[in-house]
């Protein structure tokens, strides 16, 4: 006699273990040419602050 399979069943058997991870955040390098490009960023913003004082900052775009 054949029993019909609980589709459910696989996800049963999928357990993590807590005990093994830690909440420690993982960093990564940040590549230099991704660096001068946010420092890019920061010099057009900053002359856009300059320039217009009153401007909401964060720009509301």
């Amino acid at each position: 006699m054949r029993t019909k399979r609980d589709p459910m069943l696989k996800y049963m058997a999928n357990v993590v273990d807590f005990g093994e991870h830690s909440n420690n955040e993982i960093q990564r390098t940040v590549l230099p040419r991704t660096e001068s490009g946010y420092k890019e960023t920061l010099l057009i913003f900053d002359k856009f602050v300059e320039l217009h004082p009153h401007s909401i900052i964060p720009p509301d775009i």
